[in-house]
């Protein structure tokens, strides 16, 4: 099972930021759009993705991760293919909405809801082995996604990648997936049944909180504001970075982005082979805190990138790095902090609210990087000054965190 939420997990990179980005300039050369343009489709599609985002939470719940992630799969192949039909602003900011709300949101929190349903007290480590796998496989699709579009054009790059999404998780969901361990007679953590004449161990109390108990905790919505803070961040950053390369005098930027975005996927991918274990181990309230600290330091980074020092993409390429591991800490302890504190029994609905707000986080930010640099005149440092700045009253309030009671 943790090799079908990494399955997954990596058929979600169609839907995300670092891939979909790869497709802006031909789409905006096809349909002749502005950057503000297709920063406000982008804006618009991923706020309409996340607003049904807890129906399929609680839809998990009810009918079952498997024929759930079947049909999410099936309808994000579809979606894709859609995409690739857009004529105009209108058509592909539904395509945006229908590719992120299926991909980045759906496919991405059914993917944690699987290991939840799964693991507790290794929920940490197998969060991290989900995104070292998803973190290599940003190593090679964003590259793959440009020779595609180089020898198919765009549109039919996307239906490739339509038909990649389902021809690997169809057959998983028919073969091999469970929706959890008892329903084969196993355990949680894959722990083995007592021998024979001995006593079975007390199950651990799973907390039950439903949705609306959990919005009712102080710890929910601290959880629910510092992850979406790497979302804005982190989509801002990977969909605007060649115009941030081109605002630091950095010749030909479409050439020098895949070079300094592959930090990012390198410290994201070998940040969780310890950050698992911590999570595991140490308490969430020293981990959140310690990520967006550093997610801070990315972002004060690309704020100093045109004072000297550094090259421009030597800057960048440093942020990136830095984002990566800020993403990587905050993966292994925000998504099994949810769980343990909330338990299994809603955890998709309340999973599905936590989706919701990290995917609108996700689409605002690039609207406000593009217009923040536009208030400033065109250049992007004093908006990722602000960025910066925004995550000490986060981590502060990280440092509170504490196991609710029901």
């Amino acid at each position: 099972m943790v090799g079908v939420a990494v399955a997954a997990m990596i058929c979600t990179l169609p839907g995300q930021t670092i891939v979909v980005s790869q497709f802006n300039e031909p789409i905006r050369a096809a349909l002749d759009l502005s950057l503000r343009e297709i920063s406000l489709a982008y804006l618009i599609g991923t706020a309409l993705a996340a607003l049904p985002l807890t129906l399929v939470g609680k839809a998990a719940d009810r009918l079952g991760l498997r024929v759930v992630v079947g049909a999410v799969a099936l309808s994000f192949a579809l979606a894709l293919c859609l995409l690739g039909q857009a004529r105009g602003f209108l058509s592909l900011t539904a395509g945006f909405a229908l590719v992120r709300f299926l991909g980045q949101g759906s496919l991405g929190m059914l993917s944690s809801h699987i290991l939840a349903m799964w693991f507790e007290r290794r929920l940490g480590v197998m969060e991290s082995i989900k995104h070292v796998g998803f973190s290599l496989a940003t190593l090679v699709l964003p590259a793959l996604t440009v020779a595609l579009i180089g020898a198919l054009g765009w549109r039919r790059a996307l239906v490739v990648l339509g038909l990649g999404v389902a021809s690997v998780l169809l057959p998983l969901v028919a073969t091999v997936f469970r929706d959890r361990p008892e329903d084969l007679g196993q355990r949680l953590d894959g722990d083995l049944p007592p021998a024979e004449g001995e006593p079975e161990a007390p199950a651990a109390a799973d907390p039950a909180f439903t949705l609306g108990e959990a919005v009712r905790t102080r710890a929910l919505w601290t959880l629910l504001a510092s992850g979406p803070y790497l979302g804005l961040v982190g989509t801002a950053m990977l969909f605007h970075t060649q115009p941030i390369l081109a605002s630091l005098g950095v010749e030909d930027p479409k050439a020098w982005a895949p070079y300094v975005q592959a930090p990012w996927p390198i410290a994201l991918t070998l940040t969780p082979l310890f950050s698992g274990w911590l999570a595991d181990n140490v308490d969430a309230r020293w981990l959140v805190p310690a990520g967006l600290t550093l997610a801070a330091l990315s972002c004060a980074c690309l704020a100093v990138a045109n004072q000297g020092g550094l090259a421009p993409t030597s800057w960048f390429a440093l942020s990136m790095a830095v984002f990566g591991v800020a993403m990587g800490v905050m993966i292994s302890a925000v998504g099994p902090t949810i769980a343990r504190y909330f338990g299994r029994a809603h955890h998709g609905a309340i999973r599905g609210l936590s989706l919701s707000i990290g995917v609108a986080a996700t689409a605002t930010g690039p609207f406000l990087l593009s217009e923040g640099a536009h208030l400033a005149g065109g250049g992007f440092d004093r908006v990722f000054a602000v960025f910066a700045c925004a995550a000490v009253p986060l981590a502060l309030a990280g440092l509170t965190l504490r196991r609710p009671q029901k």
